[in-house]
């Protein structure tokens, strides 16, 4: 009969560096790097990218709902602030910000050019369909 060996199993169901892997994610208050990722269990692995997912999506929405000429004024500010690169976290920010303000006009163009396209598909007059024409034989 076999024995089943007595391994010690790490315990990673909750907490890394002093904080809950649930607050970890919900408040990104740490970086997400593979090697933490590796230690998670499966399920709690499943359930971060959950979390991560559902957050995601709600900064997609919140960033939906801002106004892009409200954006457009800002994008050059955001431009020049990139442009000079500092060591600092509001230099990250700023390049995030950037990218989000362009992300926000990319779509708009896609979504535009795409309705536009629509509508010729729509508003061109449908051809009559060919019928055969009248010809006679003439020997």
């Amino acid at each position: 009969m076999h024995k089943p060996e007595n391994r010690k199993r790490r315990d990673t169901s909750c907490h890394f560096h002093g904080h809950s892997t649930m607050d970890v994610a919900r408040g990104f208050s740490l970086t997400l790097c593979s090697h933490f990722l590796y230690y998670l269990s499966k399920d709690l692995r499943k359930e971060l990218m959950t979390v991560l997912e559902s957050a995601l999506d709600k900064m997609a929405e919140n960033i939906l709902n801002l106004d892009e000429a409200s954006l457009a004024s800002l994008w050059e500010k955001y431009k020049t602030r990139m442009e000079h690169f500092e060591t600092t976290k509001e230099w990250e920010k700023s390049v995030i910000v950037f990218f989000i303000i362009n992300a926000v006009r990319v779509k708009n163009h896609i979504f535009n050019e795409n309705i536009l396209e629509l509508q010729k598909k729509h508003d061109k007059p449908q051809k009559p369909p060919k019928k055969k024409p009248d010809l006679k034989l003439v020997k």
